[in-house]
């Protein structure tokens, strides 16, 4: 699972910001429960996050129950796929647009 997190990251369309990397954890705790995971997407909301975020978190949740299971997938024979025909077939749907939210940010505002 470690190796092919950045390929979950493009597959679902969840970019490498806070935000992105909890909507990938909670779709990933979608996918395989792990109560450390849980843990980590309950800190993050606990730090402020709201609204937006919240939606987005939860959403990637609901995504990670609906898709394809993820770790029993052979990536390798996705990778020469176009990356909406590897969402097509794992039921992922369409990448979400959202305002990536980086750490300096959540540092200017207190949060960090």
């Amino acid at each position: 699972m470690r190796d092919t997190h950045d390929v979950w990251h493009a597959t679902t369309g969840y970019k490498g910001d806070v935000v992105g990397e909890l909507a990938l954890l909670a779709f990933t705790l979608g996918q395989n429960w792990n109560t450390a995971i849980a843990m980590i997407i309950v800190a993050g909301l606990l730090k402020g996050l709201g609204g937006d975020e919240l939606r987005l978190i939860v959403t990637g949740f609901r995504r990670g129950r609906a898709a394809e299971w993820f770790p029993a997938l052979e990536w390798e024979s996705l990778l020469p796929l176009p990356v909406d025909e590897v969402r097509r077939r794992l039921k992922v749907g369409a990448p979400p647009e959202y305002t990536p939210l980086r750490t300096a940010q959540l540092r200017a505002e207190g949060i960090l």
